[in-house]
């Protein structure tokens, strides 16, 4: 219907127009029927119908004047004269009624116009004459004479008659030649409707759902991973422009991902070198460290007290601060080991773990008078040694960061599964986290407290944190927490179900091999 250019606002206005243009020349042509069946319908039932009735009443008003003069002459009585006189008025009526019925058809006019001169000279040579003549007066003549005039008026009569039939007849089929047209003109209507809307129909799946749909399954196959596919979109110029502006963003998105990719690249092999860097550097300054401690302490049980107060005082420091050194690149170490290896897909017990990490910190946890309660604990899949570690830092963080004017209390649940992730709540009743500080006490080496207040080297809850996203979860300080202390917050995904293994096929060398 159109060709491959052009915009589809354009086309849609000529359709629209078109569709106007038939519509309008239906409704025209409908129109136009409708009135000429209304007409002809008129002329068939408000005219040539009355005029038969009527014409078939003047023939009985005039036969009735007829039969009057007759019955007069015959008997003498002047009472049937009264038909005579009557009759005339009737003739009169009914002649006025048919003028006005067919006043526009000047043939049956004419035949009126007959049959009222034959009647009119029946009454005046015959009828009149005989209505004032007594019965002994008349003659035969006069009789013949006025039965060869109402012969007359009764031709008339049957010419009008015909006339009238014949008009009649003629617009009963121009009544029935309109209601065939008006009959075809709808179903021609109903046709070119049909055709109209089976193209518009082809045309919007040419110029509009083809091309649609065809940039719907480009686009999906871009979201699905084909992102250097180039989408091109043809039809309508609204949908060429749409299939270039989404192909620019394509182009745009590949070219940021291709970025990210690049900058993700470098991170990685970032990450990995200051990995390797941190772990490296701790395990070479093991050994020159233990030399330092060890000949540290060697002084110290030497030499203390031989030596003045000063030097005593130096011996300690260097003693204090090898230890404390040691007791750092032991954490980096250890932070830098989590994540080094791949995820084990050991089903791992965390009742047993909570149960092993209570109990690796029990003396602390007896010398604190704290008290630890678990929950039940699900099953997850992960490396038993590092969620040891994660509890054992969370609970060990709780009882060192106690408040000493209440006796300590942590609490670790659980829940979720079902397909969600598990949540896990490890809630004690300490000193608490300021809000400020919620994000802070997870960076390596951030403290809140002095070293005086509380030992420490500020990497465990680093530790934990990495434990956790190494795992596929992630760790934080709920904000729902109420009363005192504070709520760590972390999440383990849910095992995903092994496949049961498939029994062996009975007769098979494997199943015989298996029973034997």
């Amino acid at each position: 219907m159109f060709g491959s250019r052009g915009s589809l606002r354009r086309r849609v206005a000529v359709l629209m127009i078109l569709v106007g243009v038939l519509v309008a020349v239906m409704a025209t042509g409908a129109f136009l029927s409708l009135n000429n069946l209304s007409a002809n319908r008129t002329r068939v039932a408000d005219r040539y119908d009355p005029a038969l009735v009527a014409s078939a009443e003047l023939l009985a008003a005039v036969v009735d004047q007829e039969t009057g003069v007759r019955g007069f002459v015959l008997s003498g009585d002047r009472t049937f004269l009264e038909p005579f006189t009557f009759g005339q008025e009737r003739e009169q009526s009914i002649t006025a009624e048919l003028q006005v019925l067919l006043e526009r058809d000047q043939v049956s006019l004419a035949a009126l116009e007959a049959f009222e001169r034959a009647s009119l000279v029946w009454r005046e040579e015959a009828g009149s004459r005989l209505s004032v003549l007594e019965p002994d007066e008349v003659s035969d003549e006069q009789l013949a004479t006025s039965k060869s005039l109402f012969d007359e008026v009764r031709a008339r009569h049957a010419v009008l008659g015909a006339v009238v039939e014949q008009r009649r007849s003629t617009a009963r089929a121009d009544l029935d030649a309109a209601a065939d047209w008006l009959r075809t003109w709808l179903i021609g209507m109903i046709a070119m409707l049909i055709f109209v809307l089976v193209g518009i129909a082809v045309e919007l799946r040419r110029s509009v759902l083809r091309p649609l749909t065809s940039a719907v399954d480009q686009t999906k196959l871009v979201a699905e991973g084909d992102l250097d596919r180039h989408i091109q979109v043809t039809g309508p110029s609204e949908f060429v422009e749409l299939g270039a502006a989404t192909d620019a963003m394509r182009r745009q998105i590949v070219g940021q991902l291709r970025e990210v990719d690049e900058s993700r690249a470098e991170l990685a092999a970032s990450n990995r070198e200051l990995e390797q860097f941190a772990y490296v550097a701790s395990h070479d300054l093991q050994e020159p460290l233990r030399k330092v401690t060890a000949f540290s302490q060697l002084l110290q049980q030497r030499y203390g007290g031989q030596l003045d107060e000063r030097a005593d005082s130096y011996i300690n420091f260097a003693v204090d601060g090898a230890t404390r050194m040691q007791e750092l690149i032991n954490d980096l170490l250890t932070l830098s080991r989590v994540g080094r290896t791949s995820l084990a897909t050991d089903e791992v017990v965390l009742d047993d773990v909570v149960s092993r990490a209570i109990s690796n910190v029990s003396a602390s946890i007896d010398a604190a008078g704290a008290t630890v309660t678990a929950g039940p604990m699900p099953v997850v899949r992960g490396e038993r040694t590092l969620l040891i570690g994660l509890f054992q830092n969370l609970i060990s963080n709780a009882v060192k960061f106690r408040d000493p004017d209440r006796p300590c209390c942590v609490s670790i649940t659980a829940r979720g599964g079902d397909g969600q992730p598990y949540e896990f709540d490890v809630t004690d009743n300490g000193i608490g986290i300021e809000p400020q500080y919620a994000d802070r006490v997870f960076v390596v080496f951030q403290r809140l407290h002095t070293r005086e207040q509380y030992e420490g080297t500020g990497i465990g809850l680093s530790i934990c944190r990495k434990i956790v996203e190494h795992h596929g979860g992630r760790l934080w300080i709920a904000t729902d927490h109420t009363g005192p202390g504070t709520t760590f917050r972390f999440t383990l995904p849910e095992p995903e179900p092994r496949p049961e293994p498939e029994p062996d096929e009975p007769n098979t060398p494997g199943a015989a091999e298996h029973v034997e």
